[in-house]
């Protein structure tokens, strides 16, 4: 709950950040947002049913096969996420005509959308490695890398890029982009070091 929280509200936050750059930017942001939530609504059914069959695994004492389950259901999430992530990027103009005919929107939409298929890479791995390291046990570790990549790496640097640098929507996403992927690195180095097993002995 802690981890999700935070995520709501750094989002808040940086929505405000948005809200600066005018009508125009605004809309495209909402737009990119919903397609982006078409890329990795499928991912989270995969993450909840992962979830299950982790924590079927541990109870049963099959630590072995719990990471194969793990690293499976990961690389299948990037492969849907950045899968339909190009996808969008490579049709942007066709699938947002269905919102909008604004030239201004539709290129800088086109923009936003490359940097979305590297943020939906970091955001398969996340949301799958929070699920499963849940499942496994271990509830602080998503909640304090998710609080310490949200408001020390996505808000600062969005307001860095976005708005200090004047990078606008562009690097505004991109902040988030490497918040998502650095969180990433972090969840598969947690997982990868075994030390998740500790936690799963102390639940036990």
């Amino acid at each position: 709950g802690g981890e999700t929280l935070s995520y709501q509200l750094s989002q808040t936050t940086i929505m405000k950040m948005v809200n600066i750059l005018g009508l125009a930017v605004i809309n495209t942001k909402v737009y990119v947002y919903i397609i982006a939530m078409l890329c990795y609504v499928y991912t989270i059914a995969l993450a909840n049913a992962s979830q299950v069959i982790v924590g079927f695994l541990m109870g049963a004492k099959r630590q072995g096969d719990v990471s194969k389950r793990v690293w499976h259901s990961m690389f299948l999430a990037i492969c849907i996420n950045v899968g339909l992530a190009a996808f969008f990027y490579i049709f942007s103009d066709f699938v947002l005509s269905v919102f909008t005919s604004d030239s201004e929107i539709l290129e800088l939409a086109h923009k936003v959308l490359f940097v979305e298929i590297f943020l939906e890479l970091g955001r398969a791995v996340n949301i799958v490695m929070v699920s499963c390291l849940q499942a496994a046990g271990d509830i602080r570790t998503p909640m304090l890398v998710g609080i310490f990549g949200m408001w020390f790496c996505a808000v600062p640097l969005s307001y860095l890029l976005g708005i200090y640098w004047n990078w606008g929507l562009i690097g505004i996403w991109i902040a988030m982009a490497i918040d998502e992927i650095i969180r990433g690195i972090l969840f598969v180095y947690r997982w990868y070091s075994g030390k998740w097993r500790n936690k799963a002995l102390i639940q036990s």
